[in-house]
Parts: C-alpha cells; structure tokens; sequence
C-alpha cells in the first residue's frame, strides 16, 4: 500500500475521531444546560410537562446523537468495570470527561501518532509505533495529571492543617473550619474539601463524604487526617492538637522527600538518558536512510531484535527506578 494513501487515511479517521470528541463535549455542556434549564423552571414554578413546539432537528444534530450513541455503545461494551475505573482515574487527575470522551480523544491521538509516523518517516511498517505511541501518551498524560494533583493536595495539606487548627482553637464547628480552608485556599485540595461540604449539606455522612474524599484522592498524608477525625469523632480528644501534630509530621516528612529528590537526581536524568537514547537513534536513522532500518520491521530476525531490545530496556528502566525510588 502506499505510505502516502495510509497517511491520508490515517489523517482522516484522526479528523473524524476528533469530530466525535467534539460532539461528546457539545453533547454533554447541553444535557447540563438542559438540567440547569429544568431546575430553574422548577424554582420559579413553571409548570412541568408542557412541551414546546421546535421545529425539526437539522441533520447534523441527528448525526451527532447518532455518533454518541454509538460512541456510548462501544464503551459500554467494556463492562461497568472499566467505566467506573476509568470515571475514578478521571476524578482523582481532575478532568471532567467522561470515559467515553477521554477514549475518543485516545482513539484521536493514535491515530494520530499512525499518520505523522508514516508520513513524515516515509514507512508504512512504523504506522504501528506510531499509533501505539499515541495510544500510550493519553496513559501517561492521565497518570501525570494524577501525580500532580496528588503532589500539589500533599503540599498544601500542612497549611490547610493548621488553618482548621486555628479554626477550632477558635470554638468553630469542624464543618466550618473546613469552610474556611475551601473559602481561603485556591487549589485541589480547597475544592475537594468544598466537596465535601457540598454532600454533608445534601445529608451525607461525615464519614461517608471522608470516604469519597480518599476515594477522589488516594493520599496517605489525607488519610492520616481522615482517620484522626474519625478516631476523635468515636472517642474524643482536642482535634485541634492532633491536626497541628499531623501537620507538623507532614511537613517533616515532605522535607526528607525533597532532600531524597535532589539526592538522586542524577539517577533520574541517567535513566532517561539511558531509556530515550535508544529510541531517539533509531528515529534518526529511519528519517536519514528509511532503508537501513527497514530490515528491522521486514523480517523475522528484526522483529526478534526489537522484542529483546524492548525487554532489555525495559528490565533496565525497573532496575534505575528501582534504585533511586526511596520511599520516605
């Protein structure tokens, strides 16, 4: 087949995919409208069930229902399991897609990385890396975006500590201290905690909206507090005391990590280096002579190559992280 054709039809199926992620945003932003829409006619006593004379929906709108619908199908035949996985995934790295949307967009970016992969290296046998690169960088965006919504609650946990502190020491309710600390601090863990007033108000227990806190935001610096509320909850004790105490172990704990951060610094830097290297040559020489590497992905003996080269450099990346991962 030629290269040229694959890319063009990679570039489209990539249009069309990226078609459908917008449609799903639209979608979705309309049923909230429609909610909000609902809600104020109750409010101001509208009466339910009269319905409006609209003229006919246009084409395009009857796709693009068409289009979720099918989008829906599709990721419902994964099973509930991995739309609830993938919805908390979502939750705890502070997007708000849907698993439908983030799987379009997915599908997008392979296909993507397929068409740049074949029409820039001028290889129809590299379209295959190509979309599992852009397959796998959806992956490690999402779990970056955990890791520093994690990072960031984990250092503004000491300050909202002593903030609730403060509060108490002051004879406010522990549901109004963690009103001033959503009320003051602007960041993850101020919204979470905003959450959390939010479902204690709709009748939600204390403990039960704790649990959905962790569950959106699997710290074990969070947990520590969490526990201690519910320890004085069941047995007493000056709250107030034990949180300056978690706040000051907490900000103890995250200065040792930063000082084991710059320590092994140059381990990270040499693992990267070590990792991308390999890769970055193998880029280069498919760019400056395709027909050189091509024997690579032509023939048995090259793919053997490849498979033991991505072990090997796989079983070395375990080994650097393994060596410089200390946990504090």
């Amino acid at each position: 087949m030629n290269p040229s054709l694959l890319a063009a039809g990679a570039f489209l199926a990539a249009f069309l995919a990226t078609s459908l992620l917008l449609l799903l945003v639209e979608e979705r932003r309309r049923q909230a409208r429609q909610a909000i829409e609902a809600a104020r006619a109750v409010w101001e006593g509208i009466p339910l069930g009269e319905e409006k004379k609209t003229r006919p929906r246009p084409f395009w709108e009857r796709w693009r229902g068409r289009a979720i619908e099918a989008a829906e199908r599709v990721a419902s035949g994964k099973g509930e399991d991995w739309r609830r996985r993938l919805s908390r995934q979502l939750r705890q790295a502070g997007l708000l897609w849907r698993p439908e949307e983030f799987l379009a967009f997915q599908a997008t970016m392979a296909l993507l990385g397929a068409g740049l992969f074949a029409l820039l290296l001028r290889s129809l046998w590299l379209a295959p890396v190509g979309f599992l690169l852009g397959w796998v960088a959806m992956g490690l965006y999402l779990t970056q975006k955990k890791h520093e919504r994690l990072l960031q609650v984990e250092r503004d946990l000491p300050t909202a500590l002593d903030m609730m502190s403060g509060a108490l020491k002051a004879g406010n309710s522990l549901l109004q201290a963690m009103e001033t600390v959503a009320r003051e601090l602007d960041s993850p863990l101020g919204r979470e905690l905003e959450q959390v007033i939010h479902e204690m108000r709709l009748n939600v227990s204390l403990e039960d909206a704790l649990a959905n806190l962790l569950d959106r935001v699997p710290s074990d610096d969070l947990d520590l507090m969490v526990t201690a509320i519910q320890i004085q909850r069941q047995v007493g004790g000056n709250l107030a005391i034990i949180l300056e105490t978690i706040a000051s172990t907490i900000r103890g704990r995250l200065q040792v990590l930063a000082e084991v951060r710059v320590l092994t610094s140059q381990g990270r830097l040499s693992g990267w280096i070590v990792g991308l290297l390999p890769v970055a040559l193998l880029l280069f020489m498919a760019m400056a002579n395709p027909s050189y590497v091509q024997p690579l992905f032509t023939t048995t003996v090259g793919w053997v190559l490849l498979l033991v080269g991505l072990v090997l450099e796989g079983i070395g990346a375990l080994i650097i992280r393994k060596i410089i991962q200390i946990e504090v």
